[in-house]
């Protein structure tokens, strides 16, 4: 029974974030700038499959127009400088709620121990969110 709550926890969570991806590319997808995103895993995943380019933190190529998606719960994240850059939109979906193994706001890191000292955690898991910021 617990490792089919661990499959389901992980399964409500990769929903989760592929359907805010959804929300951004149905929403950004047409645009005039480049989409471009932070982040791993399923996030960059989706990202990828509807053309969205990584960040290259050491070469950016990020120019005036283009489009930043940021998640709120991943790796490799930067929020960009408030200077260059303007919050548009934040997409959130709920996710598994009350039980996960990936949320460093529970203590629940099973994919990467630097971001919490559990495996995975019972609690009030937080929606998963992504952030859209357009560069100045």
């Amino acid at each position: 029974m617990f490792a089919l709550l661990l499959t389901w926890s992980d399964f409500s969570h990769a929903i989760a974030v592929r359907e805010c991806v959804n929300q951004v590319r149905e929403k950004y997808a047409r645009t005039t700038g480049t989409l471009w995103f932070q982040g791993h895993w399923g996030f960059q995943f989706y990202m990828e499959q509807f053309g969205g380019k990584p960040v290259d933190f050491k070469h950016p190529e990020l120019t005036t127009g283009d489009f930043v998606a940021i998640p709120a719960i991943n790796t490799n994240i930067r929020p960009p400088d408030p200077r260059y850059s303007t919050l548009l939109d934040v997409f959130t979906v709920p996710g598994p709620g009350w039980f996960t193994t990936w949320n460093y706001k529970v203590g629940a890191a099973f994919y990467a121990s630097l971001l919490g000292p559990l495996p995975f955690a019972f609690g009030a898991v937080p929606p998963e969110q992504v952030s859209v910021y357009v560069l100045k």
